[in-house]
């Protein structure tokens, strides 16, 4: 199974639970590396998170999932 969004990765122990036969392939390494080689190395020291999808709702959900609090930026891509 190809986890085709970043935040699917948290529910990677709960796939394995259910599919134990089911292998996940992060795509976060990936993501990485083709912005960096879009972007080149952009580091501020500061986090930035953004969503193509609702702002609240990324918020909520990077909390659930990862006990982060996060403000997000809205990004359209294409």
């Amino acid at each position: 199974m190809v986890l085709a969004c970043t935040h699917y990765v948290a529910m990677t122990k709960l796939i394995g639970e259910v599919f134990p036969e089911v292998r996940c392939h992060d795509p976060i390494p990936f993501i990485v590396e083709q912005t960096l080689e879009t972007w080149g190395d952009f580091q501020s020291g500061e986090d930035l998170f953004l969503t193509t999808g609702d702002m609240a709702e990324s918020k909520k959900s990077a909390k659930l999932a990862f006990k982060v609090e996060a403000e997000f930026d809205y990004v359209e891509i294409g």
